[in-house]
């Protein structure tokens, strides 16, 4: 639902820009989306100190500050920060994200709201591993990604709590892995000072918890060859190579973008929370819900997996895809209507 109510917001403001423009080119102040309403700018300047990208423009005589749309990257840093309001956003704004909360509330009956960051949030076993850790013990939690949790006004952390969610978790990039720089810096500050006033406020103050968290690359010596590909292609220096042993991952360089395992021919190389096998498995799941299908895989010698599928209609087959230990899978029909189960192996 937010995700229709973020996109149909987007269209609407091109579709305006669009009418406005009457076919010439579009203007720079319609391709923003973030914007200073100067009626309610008070000039404090929050924004321009906390901008991570220098971005926000201020005029030393007067104290007017301008958007810098060639240099903004979208944080919302300066929008979770502005103490007057002044700052707008075009999506993942205050009144939508408290749309969002409402309308899963309403239908899981969820206690536990959970923010993550896009870049870097936790799969679903992997958040329900954070949470028992953190002594949070829930059923169903309301998941939220946001682009960086440092878009986060702390009055939204206040609404939330006061529309009857009872704890928030606020799952973030490890600081120095922050892909807009500043934000989990500035998001833990300032929940924490939040917390602070909790009590005061009427609610327990472990209603809030910060957990830092970022993927990491796991590797299995067993299929390692040692070809040092990984080594090759990671941008961060996170993979050292050994003389006389399989290489070595830096954890605390690490920052899991996979690029690791995309070039490891023996799949001796994962992300933790994406494995080879939970991967086929979700988009055999994403597949299922597409065709009216129904998977079941089955363990085969090794790391050999048969994927069987059902489905009620004539279509054609899914494209050979390579699962288990590098075996491609092939031999693939399209099945008719009669629900035929139809092997697809090696």
């Amino acid at each position: 639902m937010l995700s229709y109510t973020l996109n149909r917001q987007v269209h609407s403001v091109k579709a305006q820009c669009k009418s406005q423009e009457r076919g010439s080119r579009m203007t720079e102040k319609c391709l923003a989306v973030v914007n200073v309403n100067q009626d309610l700018c008070s000039r404090c300047c929050v924004c321009h100190s906390l901008c991570p990208y220098e971005a926000i423009n201020r005029d030393k005589e007067t104290g007017k500050v301008e958007i810098d749309i060639q240099k903004c990257q979208v944080c919302g840093i300066c929008y979770s920060s502005c103490p007057s309001a002044a700052i707008e956003m075009q999506y993942y704004d205050y009144d939508h994200l408290m749309d969002y909360v409402d309308c899963v509330q309403k239908q899981l009956k969820a206690e536990t709201l959970v923010l993550m960051c896009r870049g870097n949030s936790p799969s679903t076993c992997e958040m329900e591993d954070i949470l028992a850790d953190q002594g949070v013990v829930c059923g169903d939690y309301i998941p939220l990604r946001i682009p960086c949790s440092g878009r986060v006004p702390t009055d939204f952390v206040f609404k939330v709590l006061n529309s009857g969610i009872k704890n928030i978790v606020s799952v973030q990039c490890e600081d120095k892995f922050c892909r807009y720089k500043e934000g989990t810096k500035i998001n833990a500050r300032r929940l924490q000072l939040g917390k602070n006033v909790l009590e005061q406020l009427g609610f327990d103050k472990n209603a809030v918890k910060v957990v830092k968290y970022s993927r990491k690359a796991v590797w299995d010596d067993m299929k390692c060859v040692g070809c040092d590909k990984c080594v090759f292609i990671c941008p961060y220096d996170a993979i050292k190579a050994e003389p006389f042993a399989t290489p070595k991952i830096i954890q605390e360089e690490c920052v899991g973008c996979g690029a690791c395992a995309l070039v490891c021919p023996h799949q001796a190389i994962e992300v933790k929370g994406f494995e080879f096998d939970n991967v086929l498995v979700a988009w055999c799941h994403q597949c299922d819900r597409a065709v009216g299908a129904q998977f079941v895989v089955d363990g085969g010698v090794g790391d050999h997996r048969q994927i069987r599928h059902m489905v009620d209609t004539a279509d054609v087959a899914r494209d050979v895809v390579r699962v288990g230990a590098g075996l491609p899978v092939h031999d693939v029909a399209a099945c008719t209507a009669n629900d035929e189960i139809i092997a697809i192996g090696t």
